[in-house]
């Protein structure tokens, strides 16, 4: 369920499903975002929009990318899922050569009721032989907290045909690469905070209950850079909250001041091997497990995208009342 505040503005939420297994959300007759089943090696939502209408993701690969986007790692794609070493199979990189995955999308069905829209739909983990070895059920309902839109995603990854061993690597998992001018590294005003108060490079590696990205954005494929800077751009925020049942929680943020937004729940070497070990602290600084075939693991996240920076005590609310429901 939505917070309580949402009831209101719910009604203005729409779902439009007038292209084939490519679900868009709108509020009113703004775009939010549309579902794209097939990026490349996988699924994706893109744009990634506000009420009032900011894009708060890269355009690039998936467009043209403005002269504030810097055209690199092609496999950073909006808002996605995937991680980098499951059985020796890369799903994050899509340069992966003979270790690359690939999700498949299936049996798409939205969801359309007073309070939530949205959909859900099946991914196949197929390795590079193209052979299945894994299976996920998505879940993405869209809400209003206010006037702030609101992403509850909901994932079940089964091991379906084997063990899936998951590597201890950094790549991964939930995942948004934020507008080039939203970035700390394009030093238009960008900065991204922990719960715990980490700030820009502080928050790389760190166990949170969410992280918070925010800045200007300037759509520079509209505007020359003269014209961008004669008017105070926007400011909009990306969100990302942790369910306290949430596999691995709190987990660890792969976050880059270069745009890169993620957490990642399997993961701990890579974001350790900086700072000093503690006597006896070995099993805390190693990730990865085996998922046996059969068992599931349950993951769990809310995204608020906000015109404007949200201040950390009404993020906070929000998580409580995530972490109650």
């Amino acid at each position: 369920m939505p917070a309580q505040e949402s009831a209101p503005l719910v009604a203005s939420l729409r779902l439009d499903n007038s292209v084939a297994q490519s679900p868009a959300i709108y509020l009113g007759n703004q775009l939010i975002t549309r579902y794209i089943p097939n990026s490349n090696t996988k699924p994706i939502l893109y744009p990634l929009l506000t009420a009032k209408g900011s894009n708060t993701v890269r355009n690039y690969p998936m467009a043209e990318g403005g002269e504030f986007e810097k055209k690199d790692h092609p496999h950073h794609r909006s808002f996605w899922f995937s991680y980098g070493e499951i059985n020796e199979i890369d799903f994050w990189s899509e340069q992966a050569g003979t270790k690359q995955g690939y999700l498949i999308s299936s049996n798409l069905q939205t969801i359309d009721n007073d309070d939530q829209i949205g959909f859900s739909c099946d991914w196949d983990w197929q390795g590079p032989d193209r052979k299945s070895i894994a299976m996920s059920k998505q879940q993405f309902l869209f809400s209003m907290v206010g006037s702030t839109v609101a992403i509850e995603t909901k994932i079940e990854l089964l091991a379906t045909e084997m063990d899936l061993k998951f590597g201890d690597t950094k790549e991964g998992a939930f995942a948004v690469r934020v507008a080039g001018s939203m970035k700390v590294d394009a030093k238009l005003g960008g900065e991204l905070i922990d719960s715990n108060g980490n700030i820009n490079d502080a928050a790389w590696g760190k166990r949170a209950d969410w992280v918070q990205y925010e800045g200007p954005v300037i759509d520079s494929n509209e505007k020359s850079s003269e014209e961008a800077n004669s008017v105070d751009p926007p400011i909009a925020s990306v969100t990302m909250l942790v369910h306290p049942q949430s596999f691995g929680y709190p987990g660890r943020w792969h976050v880059r001041t270069y745009g890169l937004f993620a957490h990642n729940p399997f993961g701990i070497r890579d974001f350790v091997d900086s700072e000093a070990a503690s006597p006896g602290d070995e099993t805390t600084r190693e990730g990865g497990f085996v998922l046996r075939q059969g068992e599931q693991v349950n993951l769990r996240y809310l995204v608020l995208l906000n015109d404007g920076r949200l201040d950390s005590e009404r993020i906070e609310s929000i998580f409580r009342d995530f972490a109650n429901r």
